[in-house]
C-alpha cells in the first residue's frame, strides 16, 4: 500500500513538473508567433505605403514615363467598369 502511495504521489509530481514545462513552451511559442507576425505586419505595411514609388522607379528605370505608374490604376478602373457595362446591357 505504501508502495501505491508512493507511486502515485511520484506521477503526480512528475504530471505537475511536466505541465509546469509545458507552459512555459507554449509561452515562448506563443511570443515567438507574436513577434513574427509583427514583423510580417511591418513589412506588408512598407511594401503598400511605397508602391507607387517603386512602381516609378521602375519604370524610369525601364525608360518609360513614371507618370504611367499613376495612370494605370485608374486605366484599369475604368476599363473594369466598361466591360461591366458592355456585360450588363
Amino acid at each position: 500500500m505504501l508502495g501505491t502511495f508512493a507511486s502515485g504521489a511520484m506521477n503526480f509530481f512528475g504530471a505537475h513538473s511536466a505541465n509546469k514545462a509545458n507552459k512555459k513552451l507554449a509561452r515562448e511559442q506563443m511570443a515567438f508567433q507574436r513577434e513574427s507576425n509583427q514583423q510580417q505586419m511591418d513589412f506588408q505595411e512598407r511594401m503598400s505605403n511605397t508602391a507607387y514609388q517603386r512602381a516609378m522607379q521602375d519604370m524610369k528605370d525601364a525608360g518609360l514615363n513614371p507618370i504611367l505608374a499613376l495612370i494605370k490604376e485608374e486605366l484599369a478602373l475604368l476599363l473594369v467598369l466598361m466591360l461591366e457595362e458592355l456585360l450588363l446591357r
